[in-house]
């Protein structure tokens, strides 16, 4: 009977490695988490500021075109023309009778414009197109006033749907001297006792 050496065929028993198996992860800190996350978010961010600035930007390329036509035409005394840029939202309210004598009363009013700058430009969009709100500041023969403009893009092609002026001049030609009464409808008769509303001053604030 051969002797066995335990040393020289015995099969080593195994045991626990010492570490993992493997290769080792490294472990995340949180404060390398944080500053990717941070990084993440502001590059969302600065995505999103981006598009936004280039929304606003070329919605007022495709916009101004068709407002400096409406009033360019307004200021011309061309009504029928300015009335083509009108929306249907717009027409649903005036007709082009209605609207030419809103426009020749605020023309007697404040006179012919003598230049016009931009000073707001806003344009959103959503399910029902593009819209668009613009604001100027307009000095005329007979004293300053806001223009704002509101304008939408339902079917392909901007659309003026407002036109509001505003200016102490206007709501001083349209306040009644006889029973005080003020016409919002641009006529020029006041609504109240039907007397003829007078033109202000040339010149006045």
């Amino acid at each position: 009977m051969n002797d066995v050496n335990p040393g020289e065929d015995a099969v080593p028993a195994m045991r626990p490695a010492d570490g993992p198996v493997g290769p080792q992860r490294k472990r995340w800190s949180a404060g390398r988490t944080i500053f990717v996350v941070l990084g993440i978010g502001g590059l969302l961010v600065f995505t999103c500021i981006g598009g936004m600035v280039w929304f606003i930007f070329a919605g007022k390329a495709k916009v101004e075109p068709t407002a400096a036509a409406f009033l360019d035409a307004v200021s011309a005394e061309d009504y029928a023309a300015a009335y083509e840029y009108v929306g249907p939202e717009w027409r649903q309210v005036d007709n082009f009778e209605r609207f030419a004598v809103i426009e020749t009363r605020l023309r007697d009013i404040l006179g012919p414009p003598a230049n016009r700058s931009l000073t707001m430009f806003s344009a959103s969009s959503g399910t029902g197109g593009g819209h668009a709100n613009m604001e100027y500041k307009v000095q005329f023969a007979n004293g300053n006033a806001t223009v704002k403009l509101a304008l939408t893009d339902a079917s392909g092609e901007w659309r003026v749907i407002a036109h509001r002026v505003e200016s102490p001049l206007i709501a001083q030609a349209q306040t009644c001297r006889q029973c005080g009464a003020f016409t919002s409808t641009m006529g020029p008769f006041c609504s109240q006792c039907g007397a003829e509303l007078s033109l202000p001053d040339s010149g006045a604030p």
